[in-house]
């Protein structure tokens, strides 16, 4: 049977998200333990180190570089420049990696994109890739399309490139796939598009939890509820801060909310002094990023709620409060009813205060209801989003391009 013995993967980001815990798992999971794994990333990288020390295969070797694409810039006038000068730094960019990618030969060359659109370096060492002809390029795409503000026919020119190089396509949900499809070319250039679910798997619950006993120190008959996700804008934080306003005192007594996660800084402020005004503050925690094992985090909530306004490309940390046991309540964004429903969970409509305040009331209520819905839900992602089924069908689709290759020599 054909074996895929040596794989290059770049995947470019700045915040900690889903791909991180992702890539970790592919990368961990019995189905990759013997495959020598070459990793490229960006030096701005900021949850590398963490990818890093969780990594325990140790066939994985990091390659650095120095973005040319992806920078965290505030200052107002030096983001205008870098967006003009956007095209120049993307062509600079397939130079780049021209040089970097030569050295190397794969079976199989793997551009995992937590988005897509713009100028994104995973785009530029493709383009690379193809220049040294590597025989089989796949590219797997997370979130929805990210339409440049600027620049459109370079892009446009950009996609036409792409589709043509691409051996093949993965999605990590149909929503995704719908997405791109729609707003890109590549549907009709790239014959072999496949949806691979992002997958959960259940962690070791660790004793050392000082730490958690101190942030989620709650009274009696109160209910813990996180948010675990970056805190920016169309996370839906200040939908629900203005929600739980509007609720009876005595619901209010019911809740305490975690916001679990980091990210913008202005975002957060926002919330921080708008729950401030509302008198709200012994009901929202801001805990940022938790060093702690899974298990132990999602064994101190009781709900679990996401409220993104526009797109979800999955949702892994609903998936993972599935796995865990934890009642869900979601809004129906993306590929979020690709597997919770009202069946196993609660599914809301994207900026609805009067559902989002009629669904917290129902918690309270129907709490046994919500459970025994939770219970449905853990058999759910158990048997249909596990990380071994993920990492299986990943490699079995890399066989299937490497052995196209293969049977055409």
């Amino acid at each position: 049977m054909l074996k895929i013995k040596n794989i290059g993967l770049i995947w470019e980001n700045i915040e900690y998200g889903g791909m991180c815990t992702t890539i970790e798992d592919l990368l961990n999971s019995k189905t990759f333990k013997d495959v020598k794994v070459t990793f490229f990333t960006n030096t701005n990288n900021r949850t590398i180190k963490l990818i890093r020390d969780n990594i325990i295969n140790n066939n994985v070797k990091f390659i650095y570089y120095r973005s040319l694409n992806a920078f965290d810039i505030d200052n107002f006038f030096l983001k205008r420049i870098f967006i003009l000068l956007k095209p120049l730094l993307f062509i600079l960019s397939i130079i780049q990696f021209f040089f970097i990618l030569k050295k190397f030969k794969f079976d199989i060359f793997f551009a995992e994109c937590g988005g897509y659109g713009g100028f994104r370096s995973d785009m530029a060492s493709v383009i690379a890739a193809k220049l040294l002809r590597y025989p089989k390029i796949i590219m797997a795409i997370h979130h929805e399309y990210g339409s440049p503000k600027i620049w459109f026919n370079f892009i446009k020119l950009t996609n036409f490139f792409i589709g043509k190089i691409l051996s093949s396509l993965i999605f990590g949900s149909y929503a995704v796939k719908k997405n791109i499809n729609k707003n890109t070319p590549l549907n009709k250039k790239i014959k072999n598009q496949i949806v691979i679910h992002h997958g959960v798997k259940k962690e070791t619950l660790i004793n050392n939890t000082d730490n958690l006993k101190k942030i989620f120190s709650s009274k009696k008959n109160k209910y813990n509820v996180g948010i675990i996700s970056r805190i920016e804008r169309t996370k839906g934080h200040m939908n629900l801060v203005l929600a739980f306003n509007k609720m009876s005192i005595n619901t209010k007594k019911k809740f305490k909310f975690f916001f679990i996660g980091v990210d913008s800084k202005d975002e957060i402020a926002k919330l921080k002094s708008k729950i401030k005004i509302l008198k709200l503050n012994k009901y929202f925690v801001f805990t940022g990023y938790l060093k702690s094992d899974k298990a132990s985090i999602f064994k101190k909530l009781n709900l679990l709620v996401s409220l993104t306004t526009t797109f979800e490309g999955f949702g892994l940390s609903i998936a993972e409060s599935m796995l865990y046991g934890v009642p869900v309540l979601a809004t129906n964004v993306g590929a979020v009813p690709e597997f919770l429903n009202n069946k196993n969970g609660k599914l809301i409509k994207p900026n609805n205060e009067k559902e989002l305040i009629k669904a917290l009331e129902n918690f309270i209520i129907f709490n046994k209801v919500w459970k025994k819905k939770a219970k449905i839900a853990k058999k759910d992602i158990i048997n249909n989003f596990s990380v071994s089924k993920m990492a299986k069908n990943y490699m079995e689709h890399f066989i299937k391009i490497k052995s196209n290759d293969t049977k055409n020599n």
